[in-house]
């Protein structure tokens, strides 16, 4: 049975998590989003893909709430996988909901544009965030971005647009 001290701390540990947490991402809401270039530099996986699961639930040190996301691919210009599992701090189990405002949400069923990067912990992340991950929607024969991804001050929404260019610059970078 924890101890009233146990409590205490674990209460202060979750308040400290949500302040780090919220003064980390601040930055998403105050600067301008990121350019594709941006995106396509600091991710390791650039993909396309529908949502087939989710689950939360606690770390192994039952102190962060984790949300899993398995992603079926279409395909990667970055990065591999006919599945990826994408680690998010955030979530809601056992009735206690870990708010993250950096957190990139994602509908099981829905298609998305995706950039990730690697968790410190091991696995992947959305790299920036809700910022890293774009709704994909099906208009007439093309698939096109629910909001634009920049390049060069141009907006891209073409789904295939988006992908080429970014395929030229993760080989530009080599």
């Amino acid at each position: 049975m924890p101890t009233r001290f146990m409590l205490t701390t674990m209460a202060l540990q979750k308040r400290l998590l949500l302040l780090a947490t919220t003064l980390a991402t601040s930055a998403f809401s105050l600067s301008a989003p990121p350019t594709l270039s941006e995106l396509a530099r600091g991710s390791s996986h650039i993909c396309t893909g529908t949502v087939t699961a989710q689950r939360t639930g606690w770390d192994a040190r039952r102190q962060l709430i984790l949300t899993t996301t398995e992603l079926h691919v279409d395909r990667c210009v970055k990065g591999a996988g006919p599945r990826i599992t994408i680690t998010e701090v955030g979530g809601t189990v056992e009735g206690t909901t870990l708010n993250n405002p950096g957190q990139a949400h994602y509908r099981e069923g829905q298609s998305y544009l995706v950039f990730l990067t690697s968790r410190e912990t091991g696995g992947l992340r959305t790299y920036h965030g809700p910022l890293g991950n774009v709704p994909v929607r099906d208009v007439g024969n093309s698939r096109q971005l629910t909001r634009p991804v920049v390049l060069e001050g141009r907006e891209l929404r073409s789904v295939d647009e988006v992908l080429q260019a970014a395929e030229l610059l993760t080989e530009r970078a080599r």
